[in-house]
């Protein structure tokens, strides 16, 4: 699915609460942790774009380019209200996974969840590892495997 789909998911979802938040970095933590959980459970990949690894955690380019110029702010008011109908691809299995994800993880500030992904031996900080630093970061592809690894080891029962 492409990953502007998913994230116009997680956009309708908050703009039915009361007080939206969503912010770029927000977004890109809930589409990283959406992409994570799926993998849990599914041979395929829920998001078929990259996820990289930047200064402040995993990110998805396309849909950070796409909502850039919101900057701090929520990227509602830059996307405008969407209708769950209009979110193209979208089945019922795909709606309770990113359901699932949203309720865990919607009362979560952005600065919480980018330090989530950089626990020790996530994906990303395997890369800053490997780099030698977040400041050897150069866009590196998180590959799948890690993150389903991860996500298998860390957020499954026992």
């Amino acid at each position: 699915m492409e990953a502007l789909r998913v994230a116009d998911f997680f956009i309708w979802k908050d703009s039915q609460q009361n007080n939206p938040d969503l912010t770029n970095m927000k977004l890109q933590k809930l589409l990283y942790f959406a992409q994570g959980f799926y993998l849990i459970d599914h041979p395929d990949v829920l998001i078929d774009e990259n996820i990289e690894a930047w200064k402040f955690g995993p990110v998805i380019p396309s849909v950070y380019h796409f909502f850039k110029s919101s900057k701090d702010n929520i990227v509602l008011l830059q996307r405008g209200n969407i209708l769950k109908d209009q979110i193209t691809g979208l089945t019922t299995e795909i709606e309770e996974s990113l359901s699932e994800t949203w309720e865990i993880l919607k009362d979560i500030g952005a600065i919480h969840l980018s330090n989530i992904t950089h626990a020790d031996n996530s994906p990303w900080s395997e890369i800053v590892a490997k780099r030698g630093g977040v400041k050897n970061l150069n866009h590196d592809v998180i590959p799948i495997e890690s993150i389903r690894r991860f996500f298998i080891e860390n957020y499954t029962q026992k």
